[in-house]
């Protein structure tokens, strides 16, 4: 994955360095599949590019630590908005919000990349709502 920006190549250089240090460090690889599916989203780097960085640091994030909820929202992400694979978007998501706590952007995501994609659109505005109160 090609850095687009100072900031960017910085945050990625810092990421791959904390895994170079600590190959068990989860939450690092979380970070790298985060930050690619950042930059794809606002442009800077091709989905085609992007989202299987985004699948194998999610997924590396989840071998070394089941429990991240986040990894399974991004890899909601990654069936819903790239494969195109609603049921695997549902059961990540429905993971991802099962946690307790409850990752802060889990039930927006699922709202924006799940539900309302599929027409659901009442279930979207009760998981936006508990994603992002100030909306109530």
């Amino acid at each position: 994955m090609e850095a687009q920006s100072r900031g960017a190549g910085t945050l990625q250089e810092c990421l791959e360095h904390a895994i170079a240090l600590d190959p068990s460090f989860a939450l690092a690889h979380f970070g790298l599949a985060q930050h690619a599916w950042i930059l794809a989203s606002m442009g800077y780097l091709p989905a085609r590019e992007a989202m299987p960085v985004v699948r194998t640091e999610a997924q590396q994030s989840l071998a070394l630590d089941p429990g991240l909820a986040d990894a399974h929202a991004m890899l909601g992400i990654v069936a819903a908005a790239y494969d195109y694979d609603w049921t695997e978007a549902e059961r990540r998501f429905l993971m991802a919000v099962s946690h307790d706590p409850v990752p802060s952007n889990a039930h927006s995501w699922y709202a924006y990349y799940c539900l309302l994609p599929t027409g659901r659109t009442r279930e979207a505005v009760a998981h936006a709502q508990r994603g992002w109160p100030q909306i109530r």
